[in-house]
């Protein structure tokens, strides 16, 4: 029987998969977040507009991943499964903006918590 799963089992699979996943990134993304108010230590990297969003993108992270597969399994139980699938994808968003504001730090800032020469 193990060999036959359909389509909902596999879905149901996969989201507590993904549940497992997320909650334990949460979780281990915690200290990331709250260390991360040292980002602005620096003199002048509370004005920075690049290290705010690496911030706050930062500080989603948790939020989002702990938040996700609560709202995805219970729009599944409400029968919107397309929804619950683009819930549980809600952490990648978060995923993606630490990168690209990291990215945007870098590139911009040359690494630089405080730099406002481009502002």
């Amino acid at each position: 029987m193990a060999a036959m799963v359909n389509g909902t089992e596999w879905t149901k699979r996969t989201m507590v998969g993904l549940t497992i996943l997320w909650v334990v990134s949460a979780v281990s993304a915690v200290p990331v977040a709250l260390f991360s108010m040292f980002m602005f230590d620096a003199p002048g990297s509370d004005g920075n507009p690049v290290n705010i969003a690496f911030a706050v993108s930062l500080w989603s992270f948790p939020v989002l991943a702990a938040a996700s597969p609560l709202a995805s399994w219970g729009a599944r139980v409400a029968g919107a499964a397309k929804v619950s699938k683009l819930l549980m994808a809600a952490p990648v968003l978060s995923i993606v903006a630490v990168i690209v504001s990291w990215a945007a730090l870098e590139l911009l800032c040359g690494g630089s918590f405080s730099c406002h020469s481009r502002w």
